[in-house]
């Protein structure tokens, strides 16, 4: 393993606040996979610049499935509780939460 060097990206932690913070990376795997090993899911696969706590997307599977909370409605009571900092993001999981598998 080589240190490659570093990305800029924007974090969404399990409580729905961004964070803007830096990533080291190893020039033997591709970003996103770095990314998840740390623990969060990539929006996108080459070159991703915002990444999501995988336990975020999680809660939002189960609440979507169990209680039947739409995306829209989870995304409008993270944005209340953040003072609206996160809606501009949510609107990029949607897509997203389609592909999310979380590992077992």
């Amino acid at each position: 393993m080589y240190y490659h060097g570093d990305i800029y990206i924007v974090l969404i932690s399990i409580l729905g606040r961004t964070h803007e913070c830096s990533m080291a990376l190893c020039g033997c795997e591709p970003e996103a996979v770095t990314m998840l090993r740390h623990g969060f899911w990539p929006l996108s696969p080459k070159q991703p610049q915002v990444g999501i706590d995988v336990e975020l997307l999680k809660t939002l599977q189960c609440l979507t499935l169990e209680g039947q909370v739409s995306l829209k409605i989870f995304s409008n009571a993270m944005a209340l509780r953040n003072q609206g900092s996160l809606r501009y993001w949510l609107n990029y999981i949607g897509n997203v939460i389609k592909d999310f598998q979380p590992i077992k």
